[in-house]
């Protein structure tokens, strides 16, 4: 995955914040699909706190404080619009997620969700642990 800028106002980029592994979530608060991968991702977090990761958001800038209390400070959260997720990572949908590895290669992506998104992410993280 490209080493993309993060956000509008901030000099940081994706692999700023990647370690062993990035989880990178592409989310809108205008996309109802996108809300039970929120969700998701939130429960993932609460059961797995050590998961690196990092929510990018199209959004208005005042629910960046609303999705930083939901997540509970568990990941990162940053304002992102779509145009810039699609220049700076190619992401052309939402919801998107990628699981990294520490050289930034892709190991699972999903565009979309579903009951399984969570699992498969757990099993991919384990394999690369071991």
């Amino acid at each position: 995955m490209a080493n993309g800028q993060i956000g509008n106002a901030t000099e940081k980029k994706l692999y700023d914040f990647l370690t062993s592994h990035l989880l990178v979530s592409f989310f809108s608060t205008s996309c109802e699909s996108c809300l039970p991968v929120m969700d998701g991702l939130n429960n993932f977090l609460t059961r797995h706190t050590l998961t690196n990761s990092i929510v990018l958001f199209d959004s208005t800038d005042n629910n960046t404080n609303f999705l930083k209390d939901y997540f509970k400070g568990s990941t990162p959260v940053f304002t992102m619009p779509k145009k810039l997720m699609q220049k700076e990572f190619s992401v052309f949908g939402v919801p998107s997620i990628f699981l990294l590895n520490k050289l930034g290669q892709v190991l699972y992506s999903e565009l979309g969700y579903s009951d399984e998104t969570f699992h498969h992410i757990e099993s991919v993280l384990l394999r690369t642990i071991k």
